[in-house]
Order: structure tokens, then sequence, then C-alpha cells
């Protein structure tokens, strides 16, 4: 069998790669965290074990649909990118056993992640109360989330070799079936348990996960032997996803076997481009604007000179205009819960801004192009200067909009602006806008540090957002504390009476982090002492 060799060949070469390792410190970090919020307080005292187990069980679960497509989105993609697919098939290989050879190397890596998490698995049962059905449904969660997840992965990286493209297919191939494995689930919902089973979300993760346990609640009113005949419906969803699983290596074989050659594109494929991706109006000012950015710094102007980087920035600005249209539409349920609303969507503008930093350069590094650049004229300063202005301009026009409109509605619906829930706003998209800001500084740092995109990404996220908020909280904290050691325990602090440098510790943090990075970024691009391929 020439399957062996090739898992063999795979393995070794992401032992090699630090992103292996890191993935496993990831994914017992996050069940790490989630227990040690659980236990905050005196909460393990209290509390039994299954609790722990299903907090613990959900992490895991929504863990592999995020971590098992990112791990396995570029396994084909990869051989077709950098040309050596081809060379596999000199070999006695056939399509079927590289996709399947593939499927295999990759699918162990994932399950290592799942072992790594294992000795934080065992806490709630050494606490007692986790019964031998709750750990069966868990089982049968994890199986059925891993492989649709893997499938997911597999047959992003199949479909296109452009590995930006690969991620964002796998992601919706992900929800994809994650939502058919819920609304399949919610399909062998005993009729006791709800008035409408069928295609639905809430029953299906109620029997997968035990949602606020009501799943355990259901069971503990039926006999056991109704309890288990209910399990073994529900343990027919992992051999349904392993059907789907074949069927997706099916799928990747006969796309690998006809794509495997590297031709042109196809009359369809040209005819939507010269359609749909082509400029229409305005097309003189369009070229006028792009010389005059290409005159000016050519490497701000690599950051949009191609379809799809305009298409981001404008598609940003498409999806800021319709949801502040739908929000002002609902103005009675802005004046209740105004912040709430907010926050989420500027979440995800701040993560695709950090995913466009992190991947600054990755094609110029592939291509090599990278190389020629640091030899022209342009100094580190410009070449620097030119990407994150670049980056900045990309989201300026959804950012301004955004952070505008939230400090208007915020004016008008509270119509107070010297009350406290106007500061709460304004101090928030304060906040907002700084880590706009230093997003695409601390993005372009670790694009040039780490070999693989999706490390480059999270510690963008890590060292941008989420250390110097953990940093500002602890110091709100001991503020609190340290005013209500002085006005007494029962006294009720006002987070907006702090000093404003408490208040806006993490933008300070944020704005000291990217001014050290931009330092260093500048010191490694003048000594070269960066990764330049992958």
């Amino acid at each position: 069998m020439n399957v062996l060799p090739v898992i063999g060949r795979e393995l070794r070469s992401q032992a090699r790669q630090p992103f292996t390792y890191w993935v496993r410190v990831v994914g017992g970090a996050v069940l790490v965290a989630v227990a040690g919020l659980y236990g905050a307080g005196s909460a393990y005292a209290n509390a039994r074990g299954s609790e722990l187990f299903r907090l613990l069980n959900g992490a895991l679960f929504f863990a592999i649909w995020i971590l098992v497509p990112s791990i396995t989105a570029d396994c084909l993609s990869r051989e077709r990118r950098e040309g050596t697919l081809g060379l596999l098939f000199l070999t006695p290989l056939r399509a079927e056993e590289i996709v399947l050879a593939k499927a295999l190397a990759n699918g162990l890596r994932a399950v290592t992640v799942g072992l790594a998490v294992v000795p934080v698995l065992t806490l709630p049962l050494l606490m007692g109360g986790v019964s031998s059905i709750e750990m069966a449904y868990g089982g049968v969660a994890n199986a059925c989330a891993f492989c649709l997840a893997l499938g997911a992965g597999l047959l992003a990286s199949a479909w296109s070799k452009v590995f930006s493209r690969t991620l964002i297919v796998a992601g919706l191939l992900g929800v994809f079936f994650f939502i058919a494995l819920c609304s399949a689930a919610g399909m062998c919902v005993p009729v006791a348990w709800t008035s409408n089973p069928g295609w639905d979300l809430g029953p299906g993760l109620t029997l997968l996960l035990d949602v606020n346990g009501s799943r355990s609640y259901s069971l503990s009113s039926m006999p056991l032997r109704q309890q288990w005949e209910t399990f073994w419906a529900a343990s027919s969803l992992p051999c349904g996803g392993v059907l789907v699983l074949m069927l997706v290596v099916a799928a990747c074989t006969h796309s690998v076997r006809r794509r495997w050659r590297e031709e042109g594109p196809t009359a369809m494929q040209l005819w939507v481009k010269r359609r749909l991706c082509t400029p229409v109006l305005f097309r003189s000012w369009l070229r006028r604007w792009l010389e005059t950015r290409l005159t000016r710094n050519p490497i701000s102007w690599l950051q949009q000179r191609s379809w799809s980087g305009r298409a981001i920035a404008f598609g940003w600005l498409a999806v800021m205009i319709c949801y502040l249209t739908a929000a002002v539409l609902q103005a009675d349920v802005l004046m209740n819960d105004f912040l709430s609303m907010q926050v989420p969507i500027g979440c995800l503008l701040a993560l695709s801004i950090a995913a466009a930093a992190a991947s600054s350069f990755r094609q110029e590094r592939e291509s090599g192009a990278l190389e020629l650049i640091l030899v022209t004229p342009l100094s580190a300063r410009e070449v620097l200067g030119g990407r994150i202005r670049g980056v900045w301009m990309q989201f300026l026009p959804a950012t301004a909009l955004f952070l505008g409109a939230w400090l208007y509605l915020a004016t008008v619906l509270i119509m107070l602006p010297g009350d406290h829930e106007w500061r709460t706003e304004l101090n928030t998209v304060v906040s907002m806008a700084t880590t706009y800001a230093i997003l695409p500084v601390v993005g372009l740092y670790y694009s040039l540090k780490s070999r693989h995109f999706l490390a480059a990404w999270a510690c963008t996220i890590l060292v941008g957002v989420v250390v110097p908020w953990a940093l500002s909280a602890l110091l709100i904290l001991q503020m609190k504390l340290q005013q209500r050691i002085m006005s007494g325990w029962t006294a009720r602090v006002d987070p907006t009476e702090l000093p404003w440098l408490v208040l806006h510790s993490a933008d300070l943090a944020q704005v000291a982090i990217a001014l050290l990075l931009a330092r260093r970024l500048r010191r490694n691009l003048e000594q070269r002492t960066f990764v330049l391929r992958e």
C-alpha cells in the first residue's frame, strides 16, 4: 500500500513546524481557561462535576469546529500552490491515495489536539456526578464534529489553491456542516422534549451539548431503558458523519484527478471576472486614484491593486450601511441596549483588520517578490509606512462610518451628553478606534515573524487586544478594591469616576505595544531578520 509513506512524509513535515505544537497548547489553554472561569469564587465547592463537564465538552465541541478546518484547509491547496502535486503523480500513487493520506495525516494531527485536552476533562470526573450516558453523549457530539470539520477542511483545500480563499471556504463549509449536524440531531430528539422536533438548531444543540442541563433534566424523567434508546438513536449521527467524510474524500479525489495539471482559467471564470470583477463606473477616477497612490508609494498601492482587496473594503462599507440602517429602524431596541449591539460587529471588524494585517506580504513572500522589494531604492520606513497606510485606507471608510454613526446615534438616543451612559459610549468608541489603529502595526510585525497565517493572526489578536485589555481589567479591579476599602465595602464604585489614565490604560498599553513592535519591525526589516518563505 502506497499510503503509508505519504502519511509518514506529511507527519515528519508537520512535526518540524512550531504551529503544530502551539495548536495543542491553545486547545489545552482554552479548556483550562473555561475551568478556571467556572471555578472562580466558590463554584467548585457548590457545583457537581456534570456542570463542569458540560461546559468543558461544549468548549471542546466548538474548538473542534474552529481548529480542525483551519489545520486541514491547506493540505491539498499547498501542494498545488507549490507545484508538488504533479510530482506525487509521478510516483505509483493514485489520486484517492493522495487524498486519503492527507486526510489521515491531518486527522491524526487534529486528534493530538483532542488528546492534549484529555487531562483537563478528567477534572469533572474526579469531582463526581458525571454519568456514563453523559460521557457517551459527549463522545457522540465530538466524533460528529470531528468528521464534519475534517471534511470541511479537505473540501475547501481541494477547491482552491489560494490560501485566503481556502480558509474562507473552510469556514463557510464548517458553518454549513454545523447547522446540518444540529438540524439532524434535532430529528433524534424525542417528541416529549419539544413540541416542534425536526430541522431546528435548538433541540439539536440540546441533544448534543446538554444546553442549560435540559437534556439531563429530560432524561432523568425517563426510565433507564428509554434513556439508552434515545442515545442509540443519537449514535447514528457519527455514522452519518463518517459517511459524509467518505463522500467528501470521493469529491476531493475527483477534484484532484481533474485539477492536478495547472491550467489557465476557464471561459466561465473569465466571463465572471469580466462581468463581476471589472470596474464599470468611475473607471477614469479609479485609474487616476490608483496612479496617484502608485506614484506616492507603490507599497501602499499593493494593498488594493486587485479587485479582491477593493471588494473587502467596499464589502465592509456595505455591511456597515446595512447594519446601521437596520439598527436605526429598530430605535426602541437601541434605547434599551445600544452598547451590546455595537460591540459584536465592532469585534468582527477588528478580527477582519487583524486578518488582513497578518496576511500582509504573504503573496510577496511566496512568489519571491519581497526580496525584490527590499533591493529597491525604498527605505525600510517607506516600505512599512506604505503597507500600514494601505491597510488603514482599506478599512477607513467602514471604520469611519461605524464609529461616527455610533457616536451620533448614542448622542441622539441618550439625549444627555453629560450622563454616565454617553461617557461609557465615548470611552468604548475611543477604545475601538485605538484598536483599529494599532492592529495593522501588530499584524504586520507577526506576518513577517511567523511562518503560518493562523499563528500570525492569533498572535496579533493576543498581543494587540487580549493582553492590553487583561492588564487594564486587573488595574481597574485593583482601583475599585482600593476605593471600596477607603469608602466602605457597601459603597458602589462608578467605573466612569475612575481616573482617566486608568480607564484608558488598555489604549495606552496598545499604543506602547504598537510603537515597540514598529521599532523592532523596522530593525528586523533593515537587518533582514525575518521569515521570507513558509
